[in-house]
Parts: structure tokens; C-alpha cells; sequence
């Protein structure tokens, strides 16, 4: 496994997606849906260094960002008034995206994160084309934690093998 650095600054970015995450949910589970979709727009914002800094083919770093960049005009359209089915439905199905990403960009990660982020992607997958049948409990179950310990194993550094030295530039992700 090719060794990868991620600076600082894009493991805060996890950090602050993690929190963005858990106020997402919190927020809406108790009925403040705007707070919940402006929480949900940090989550997916601070999710774009993590997609540039882990390694992962460049059509998997595609699927990152069409997933990224369609959940926060979710949240967006969601905050104006778009119909909460429509939005959920269009979101299941850039679940896909998702998972295609988290997947691939965990491959390269160290076993714990490894293991967390594709049980992660495969829970968002599977929930994607299952939701009519099962709704929208499994995902909370699954998904929730999964991300929630996904991005903090990133955010905390135990991701990654911060502590190798990196001899190629190309291979060291500096974030502005």
C-alpha cells in the first residue's frame, strides 16, 4: 500500500464534516429542518479536501464530487421549499455516487478505516435501492455511526500513515 500524508488542514476538514454530520441529523430529528439542511451543507462542503487529498482513481474522485455537490444543492433546494420526497429521493440516488467514492478512497487507508468505509458505502448503497421497502431507519443504524467514526479516524490522524516520511510532492496533498 502506497503511503499517503494528509496535512493538518484537510484532517480538520474531516472534523468539521463529522460535526456537520451529526448536527445534520440531530437537527432534523428534532424538527429544525433549515438548521438541519445548513448543517448538511457543511457536512458535503468540507467533504471536497478529503476527496482531492485520498487515494483514489480519478473516476472514483468523480463519483465524490457529483455526490458532494448534489447533496448540498439538495440541502440548498430543500432550504427553499423543494418537497422533502422529492429531495430524499434524489438523495438516495446520488447514495450511489457516495459509495462509490468512500469505497474506493478507503481502500488505500489503514485497516480500521479501511473496514469502517466500505461497511460504510455498502450501507449507503444497499439502503439506496432498498429505502421504499425498508425507509429511512437502517440508514440512520448504519450510516450514521459508520460516518461519524469514518470521519474521525481521518480527522484524528489514525487513518493514514501521517508518520511517513514523502519523498515525491506529487504524492503529499498540501491544501491552500
Amino acid at each position: 500500500m502506497e503511503s499517503i500524508y494528509l496535512s493538518t488542514r484537510a484532517r480538520a476538514f474531516a472534523a468539521v464534516s463529522a460535526l456537520g454530520w451529526v448536527g445534520m441529523f440531530v437537527l432534523t430529528g428534532a424538527g429544525q429542518t433549515y438548521a438541519g439542511d445548513l448543517s448538511g451543507v457543511v457536512y458535503h462542503l468540507a467533504l471536497v479536501p478529503l476527496v482531492v487529498a485520498l487515494p483514489a482513481p480519478d473516476w472514483a474522485k468523480t463519483a465524490g464530487y457529483v455526490w458532494i455537490f448534489c447533496d448540498t444543492a439538495l440541502n440548498v433546494a430543500g432550504i427553499n421549499g423543494l418537497d422533502d420526497d422529492i429531495v430524499w429521493a434524489f438523495r438516495l440516488g446520488v447514495h450511489i455516487a457516495a459509495a462509490i467514492w468512500i469505497v474506493n478512497a478507503s481502500s488505500g487507508l489503514r485497516p480500521a478505516a479501511r473496514v469502517t468505509g466500505t461497511l460504510l458505502g455498502a450501507s449507503l448503497a444497499v439502503h439506496a435501492v432498498t429505502a421504499p421497502v425498508v425507509g429511512e431507519a437502517p440508514l440512520a443504524i448504519t450510516a450514521f455511526p459508520l460516518m461519524v467514526v469514518w470521519l474521525g479516524l481521518i480527522a484524528a490522524g489514525r487513518a493514514v500513515d501521517s508518520s511517513a516520511l514523502q519523498t515525491e510532492a506529487s504524492r503529499r496533498v498540501e491544501l491552500p
